[in-house]
């Protein structure tokens, strides 16, 4: 990334849920860190999903489109 995103995650958004508790609404904020391989998350990463976690968004690090439709429920159309 560059020097304005370093250790920053990937993708932040938010999405409709009726499989986990609603927080605050109707939706839920996600925060994912893609990586491929043997890739991890960096400590930053690492640290600003903790954060998101922290504040009820659902949070995780995927490296395929199936782990991030599952970890938020989706079903593949």
């Amino acid at each position: 990334g560059t020097a304005l995103n370093r250790g920053r995650v990937d993708i932040l958004g938010s999405v409709i849920v009726t499989h986990l508790p609603l927080v605050g609404g109707l939706g839920r904020a996600f925060a994912l860190e893609l990586k491929g391989g043997d890739n991890k998350a960096t400590p930053q990463q690492a640290q600003e999903l903790a954060e998101w976690a922290a504040a009820g968004a659902i949070t995780g690090v995927c490296d395929s489109v199936e782990e991030v439709e599952a970890l938020l429920g989706l079903k593949h159309l």
